[in-house]
């Protein structure tokens, strides 16, 4: 039948499918052109694919059939090329007339309904290519797409599975099944397939470092995030997210200098930013830095007084509870945090009602039970709890180690356990039955 596209002309999560001239680079980051990339022709179709289109012909009828296809297949190349995209979506709409089940028309139309968000339709279209393409990796990993879009992750995951089972090093399906990974928090596993993904090529968008950046981050890989985020810097210089991010995780190292140079970044490419303004002044807190440290304070200060409701990067407010901000900047500063942890309205509390002698149960959970600056503030304050009052519960989230903080908390309660072994949802339990 000629040459077929449906192998190689790959729509991935990172490639764009807008029109593309043929001698423009390819989006897909190879710096090659589009024609020897992701626009050649019939380099890697596979013999199952070959036969699936241009089966034999039988007879004349159907020979002038098969070229007429192939006629009509060139021409939905050259208007896609061309970014006559209804002509060719018309196209190849004309050649499922001819042939219904032809899997290369219907691979370019699922991706045109998958690109409009008719999922439902584009999914449809792939398994129908798949009917005469089994197992072709290109029409498996855009339905891991449109599936993954449905919300349908699973089946979406274990389309990218077939494809790497065949192909290991299929670049698409590996940064797919990398995203769906990291959105089930299988963060080891995802950090895995990113590494696998950057040994087959490094030429990636910013978008695909960043994930991998925030993985390696989850499984506390700091060096590595550090890494992923430069490489981001790199090709993107003016990306504020990235220098925040930068800032953050030099100082868990405590790189100080290196999280005020990207901090200094930062506040160059958004002079107001509240994360920034507050990190910053840790960090030069840190390093004893106290030039400009007053002007620092005093900018926080004005910025978290205002009553703007933005949360995006809020300030943390543990860290600036050590600096000479006001009442109001701190309560401002908790508020946006809250709004950023707030699951939605919480339903109407039941009304409790008591004997006249019955006492009010509170329990307290905490992971904090050792020399920790929340032990210091919290102790006295647990031991002047009115116990005719209230009656005290303490779960402790910490290994019991009988260290001097958490003896004496066990004599500020009523009840103390150690729940360190046990998972969540049985703790929950165990609160509820207390």
């Amino acid at each position: 039948m000629g040459k077929s596209l449906l192998a190689h002309a790959l729509v991935h999560r990172f490639v764009s499918t807008s029109a593309i001239a043929r001698n423009a680079p390819c989006p897909c980051g190879s710096g090659r052109r589009y024609k020897d990339c992701h626009g050649a022709l019939g380099k890697v179709a596979t013999a199952t694919v070959a036969r699936s289109v241009a089966p034999p012909p039988t007879d004349a009828s159907a020979g002038a059939a098969i070229n007429a296809i192939d006629a009509l297949l060139r021409q939905a190349e050259e208007s896609f090329a061309r970014g006559e995209l209804a002509v060719a979506e018309a196209t190849w709409q004309e050649v499922l007339s001819l042939d219904p089940g032809h899997p290369e028309a219907l691979f370019h139309l699922g991706n045109r309904l998958r690109e409009r968000g008719e999922h439902e339709a584009a999914i449809d279209y792939f398994e129908r290519a798949l009917e005469r393409a089994p197992g072709h990796p290109g029409v498996l990993n855009n339905l891991g797409l449109a599936l993954e879009a449905r919300g349908d992750a699973q089946r979406a995951e274990r389309c990218y599975r077939e494809v790497l089972a065949a192909q290991p090093q299929h670049a698409d399906a590996l940064a797919n099944l990398a995203n769906v990974l990291s959105v089930r928090e299988a963060f080891d596993e995802t950090v895995a397939v990113y590494e696998k993904l950057f040994t087959i090529r490094r030429d990636l968008p910013a978008a695909v470092w960043i994930r991998r950046a925030m993985a390696q981050n989850r499984t506390q890989d700091i060096a590595g995030a550090i890494d992923s985020y430069r490489e981001v810097a790199r090709l993107d210089p003016d990306a504020l997210q990235v220098y925040l991010h930068l800032g953050t995780l030099y100082i868990q190292q405590r790189s100080f200098a290196e999280a005020d140079t990207a901090l200094r970044r930062a506040l160059e490419l958004d002079p107001g930013n509240r994360y920034a303004l507050s990190q910053l002044a840790h960090t030069r807190q840190q390093r004893c830095a106290w030039d400009g440290l007053a002007e620092l304070f005093a900018r926080l200060r004005q910025s978290l007084e205002s009553e703007d409701a933005n949360t995006e990067f809020p300030v943390l407010p543990f860290a600036i509870l050590a600096m000479p901000l006001s009442p109001l900047a701190q309560l401002r500063a908790a508020q946006r945090w809250a709004r950023t942890i707030a699951k939605g309205p919480l339903p109407p509390r039941p009304t409790v009602r008591r004997g006249p002698r019955e006492r009010l149960r509170v329990a307290f959970v905490t992971a904090n039970m050792h020399d920790h600056p929340t032990m210091h503030l919290s102790l006295e304050f647990w031991e002047k709890i009115d116990r005719a009052r209230l009656e005290m519960f303490a779960y402790s989230l910490r290994r019991h180690d009988d260290n001097p903080f958490e003896r004496r908390a066990r004599t500020a309660f009523e009840h103390f356990a150690d729940v360190s072994k046990e998972p969540a949802a049985r703790i929950a339990q165990r609160i509820r039955e207390d």
